[in-house]
């Protein structure tokens, strides 16, 4: 994975755990209502891991959280650090 990729998903993860944590819910109630779990929640807000489609399905439909706005920030973050790339 690209340095650009990896801060990608670092930001990604960060974005999810302020989503989850502006809602005040702790990681283990989170991941269960989005039938992941506690582990797998805390690598992806780490940033080890991306969320698979369903469980972005799931943060949309359970906790009404706007993924394509995380994704959204996160992209413009790292286009201010990596400017020159596509």
């Amino acid at each position: 994975m690209s340095d650009k990729d990896q801060l990608l998903t670092k930001l990604i993860g960060e974005k999810i755990r302020e989503a989850r944590q502006a809602i005040t819910v702790n990681q283990e109630e989170f991941a269960h209502r989005i039938g992941i779990h506690r582990n797998n929640l805390g690598r992806i807000e780490r940033g080890l891991s991306l969320p698979k489609g369903i469980t972005i399905a799931k943060m949309i439909t359970e906790w009404d959280i706007d993924i394509t706005k995380i994704v959204q920030e996160a992209s413009a973050e790292v286009k201010l650090l990596f400017p020159d790339e596509e």
